[in-house]
């Protein structure tokens, strides 16, 4: 399957217009990076709400399994790890002669603190639309 071709913008910038998501997702902008604990690949964060996200990979993700990741920005010393399940993927380019996949994930069961973590990234992320 592949992703759906609109963009992640601010929530001001979409007042008005239907989303397919139940929560919207950010443009993190490579402010904040995510990092595989079990699998060391590059990886690229594009998308985060506090239901899921999305990333590049160079390899795709087995589909229902749950993926361990840490989420954090780097130099601020915050970070969460978070247990997610890929929802969706599709060999998205290849850059050279590495192909690159994007993989959508939902979050599974995060607790509270988990939650306001990823709330406190999303606000410093969505900080940056306003510079």
């Amino acid at each position: 399957m592949r992703f759906d071709d609109s963009h992640a913008v601010p929530a001001r910038k979409l007042q008005g217009r239907a989303e397919r998501r139940a929560e919207l997702r950010i443009d993190v902008l490579g402010q904040i990076e995510a990092h595989s604990v079990w699998k060391l690949r590059p990886l690229h964060l594009r998308e985060m709400s506090e239901a899921g996200f999305s990333l590049e990979a160079t390899g795709p993700f087995e589909p229902d399994v749950a993926h361990k990741f840490r989420i954090g920005m780097d130099g601020y010393g915050r970070s969460v790890v978070v247990q997610a399940k890929a929802r969706h993927g599709a060999l998205a380019s290849t850059a050279g002669s590495l192909p690159i996949y994007v993989t959508g994930f939902e979050l599974v069961s995060p607790s509270a603190k988990t939650l306001r973590e990823i709330r406190s990234l999303l606000d410093f992320a969505e900080s940056m639309w306003e510079e």
